[in-house]
């Protein structure tokens, strides 16, 4: 009963993507199925409240409930892939310059990228730091010369002037209020990995209290 496909403009989804199909054929006509797959891109942000704890619990009978409040603790991350299954390095935005997990952790060996933020929210400012850093070098290591399609959400964060860095990287908003029926990392690619996060978080919290 709650959702966001429920509010999501699915005439304006399915003229998106027949339009994008158009261009795919005319622009990209030389390659096959599989090299398509292999250059169109999408990336995506999504909050995690990192220190969440079980909504539900086993009690004996008759055993008051001193339920605490929930802690607001979180980050953002922001995944890409092809849809071949090229992965990019995520990143992760904290509120911390230096956070207390990283202590005499080189953050060049983690497998994400950190970025702070006084609010943990994504900017126009960091997107396009990431942008510069990770995703152009990645996608000229992995496809050189060749134009690649980078498709996002049109949120504020994603700043328009990302269609000027590259000529070989052509920068695709997805229309307003779609993102729930045609953005591919929102078709169960975030749920899997939060999923895998919080069974490995609730695994930890078990084991600490046995």
């Amino acid at each position: 009963m709650y959702g966001e496909k429920g509010s999501a403009d699915e005439p304006a989804a399915i003229k998106f993507v027949e339009e994008f199909s158009k261009t795919l054929v005319t622009d990209f006509h030389h390659l096959t199925y599989e090299g398509i797959l292999q250059i169109v891109i999408n990336f995506d942000e999504w909050g995690w409240v990192i220190k969440s704890l079980p909504t539900r619990s086993y009690l004996v009978s008759g055993t008051p409930v001193k339920a605490k409040k929930p802690l607001r603790a979180r980050v953002t991350v922001l995944m890409g892939c092809s849809a071949s299954g090229l992965k990019f390095k995520p990143l992760v935005i904290g509120k911390s310059l230096r956070p207390r997990c990283f202590k005499n952790v080189n953050r060049n060996n983690l497998p994400v990228l950190y970025y702070q933020q006084k609010s943990a929210w994504m900017t126009a400012d960091l997107f396009t730091q990431y942008f510069h850093e990770l995703i152009v070098p990645t996608i000229k290591e992995e496809y050189g010369d060749r134009k690649v399609i980078v498709t996002m959400d049109n949120a504020s964060c994603h700043p328009p002037t990302l269609k000027d860095i590259d000529n070989n990287i052509i920068v695709q908003f997805l229309p307003p209020n779609t993102t729930s029926l045609i953005q591919p990392m929102d078709q169960q690619v975030i749920f899997s990995v939060k999923s895998q996060l919080k069974a490995n978080y609730f695994c930890k919290l078990l084991n600490s209290v046995r």
